[in-house]
């Protein structure tokens, strides 16, 4: 789902931010658990994640990188992948303590999630015309 989105150099950044947000808001309200295994697994082994995924190199030769350097040479990239990871991510590691103290309930969730989906290519847009 990521890689294809990543190396498609025929679409502009700001269109692969709105589809990675969506295809991933879209996998993870259906698995939810999946942010809590996949950290857990990449803490006990992360030297077999780093060679099943190869998100190094599916990173470093993407079209995304590339124009992400066009966009804001200034900054490292790391800052960018952090911001919209943590945006998609954060949410459902966090869903348990949202629940617990009542900020939301599961169906505010997923309605948050879908405005989110929204909200995510306009946050990162914003963020990368901040100098």
């Amino acid at each position: 789902m990521v890689a294809p989105i990543l190396n498609d150099s025929s679409i502009s950044f700001e269109t692969k931010v709105e589809r990675l947000a969506s295809g991933y808001i879209d996998l993870l309200l259906e698995n939810p658990d999946l942010p809590m295994f996949v950290l857990n697994e990449i803490r006990k082994q992360p030297d077999l994640f780093k060679s099943q995924m190869n998100i190094e190199q599916t990173l470093k030769n993407s079209s995304f990188l590339k124009q992400l350097n066009e966009k804001r040479s200034d900054v490292s990239p790391a800052h960018y992948l952090m911001n919209i990871m943590g945006l998609m991510l954060f949410p459902f590691l966090a869903k348990p303590i949202f629940l617990a103290t009542g900020i939301i309930n599961e169906k505010n969730f997923d309605a948050l999630m879908d405005q989110r989906r929204k909200l995510i290519p306009k946050w990162i847009k914003a963020i990368l015309n901040t100098k």
